[in-house]
């Protein structure tokens, strides 16, 4: 197929449990033989044209098609920022597990900086609480792994940087630090719009490094979807 004259198209997908990955690699297999994707967790494949990349969303099992991003660009951060300087949208991150990773990886766009306010690297109880607002009582009583505190932390990212949208993400990279009710790779992400507020919990499996790049796409998936509105 003719690539189109505009850009190529990507679909990202995180899938959190194991056991989708099977029907995903059946579709991959059907539509692409002797192609290789990449089934880890995370999975990103450029297309050529829209046609190609709609042809396969369409193809998928409603219950992944409804957790894929279609974008224009190569990556996640470059639909982000296409999709927010179109709709004139300014976002913030605040960031825990990543350690800056999503930031990282918008700023690496050019003219990031026309929409990108800012991120806040809160690793500590102490910085949840000073650089966004997170109460103390509210980390005690909940973790700082939990919907209740990500919530809190998007919250005052984007009130901290006057954004219109703000993804926050806080969770167990590993090695260490898991338990029994919030084992390694626990995840949980929210999104603040000012009028929407949404969290969601993922279980991300393999190595910290692989933990915290899955999350990083998690995070910018759902600030993509917040922009989209």
């Amino acid at each position: 197929m003719t690539p189109e004259k505009r850009e190529s198209a990507f679909i990202h997908l995180v899938i959190p449990r194991a056991e989708e990955l099977f029907p995903l690699r059946r579709v991959w297999e059907e539509n692409f033989p002797g192609e290789k994707g990449r089934f880890d967790g995370e999975f990103s494949f450029a297309f050529p044209s829209w046609g190609e990349a709609e042809a396969f969303l369409r193809s998928l099992p409603a219950e992944l098609r409804g957790r894929a991003t279609v974008g224009r660009g190569k990556t996640l951060e470059e639909e982000l920022i296409l999709r927010c300087v179109e709709r004139g949208v300014t976002v913030a991150v605040a960031e825990s597990c990543t350690g800056g990773r999503v930031s990282a990886r918008i700023t690496s766009v050019p003219g990031s900086s026309r929409v990108f306010l800012g991120g806040v690297v809160a690793y500590s109880n102490e910085a949840k609480r000073d650089l966004l607002g997170v109460s103390h009582q509210l980390l005690s009583d909940r973790g700082a792994v939990s919907r209740e505190v990500v919530l809190a932390m998007a919250e005052g990212v984007r009130r901290t940087m006057g954004a219109d949208v703000s993804v926050a993400v806080s969770g167990i990279a590993g090695p260490e630090g898991g338990s029994p009710e919030k084992p390694v790779g626990t995840v949980w992400f929210a999104l603040d719009t000012g009028g929407r507020k949404e969290a969601e919990r993922f279980l991300l499996q393999g190595s910290r490094w692989e933990i915290q790049d899955g999350a990083s796409s998690q995070a910018l998936w759902m600030l993509l979807e917040g922009v989209s509105g």
